[in-house]
């Protein structure tokens, strides 16, 4: 069974995490507190980085909810400059108020995973997709009755994927 770490039990193990982060030198720490310069490296090397990876990770999880309250914050503050545009009878305004409340939900529902942020592509006008398709079927043109048929399939898939 392994040792268990003598910094990690050192019941200053704060104050030598600290110092060993500050690159206070190994001799100056082990004399200190009572432990060697060995094992104070290994102690570095083994598990102040899985400790700072931790840290760290908590720091992002801490910004990513301040960012989800102000985005809920605002969603809440267009949602009431919204009503108020629409009590004092103000549509244009009104309108505007609709389009923050609508961003903030869409932004909202992004961080939560709920909607995909792809762009959207139609093929069928991209001039590489044009180039190719005249390639094949000019390449095809020796047999006709090929160049029916994959024409015909080029079509369809077209059909498929056309905007409405």
């Amino acid at each position: 069974m392994p040792r268990t770490c003598t910094v990690c039990r050192h019941p200053e193990r704060a104050v030598i995490d600290g110092a060993l982060v500050a690159a206070e030198p190994f001799r100056v720490v082990a004399r200190r507190t009572g432990l060697s310069d060995t094992a104070l490296f290994r102690h570095k090397n083994n598990h102040i980085p899985r400790t700072l990876r931790i840290a760290t990770q908590a720091v992002e999880v801490a910004r990513a909810d301040d960012l989800l309250v102000q985005v809920h914050d605002l969603r809440e503050r267009a949602v009431t400059l919204l009503e108020t545009a629409e009590e004092a009878g103000n549509l244009r305004v009104a309108l505007q108020g609709i389009r923050e409340v609508r961003s903030c939900i869409e932004l909202l529902a992004r961080l939560a995973g709920e909607l995909e942020a792809r762009a959207q592509l139609n093929i069928s006008t991209a001039p590489e997709w044009l180039e190719l398709r005249a390639a094949i079927t000019g390449a095809l043109l020796p047999f006709p009755e090929a160049t029916g048929a994959v024409a015909a399939a080029l079509l369809r898939v077209e059909a498929r994927h056309a905007r409405p």
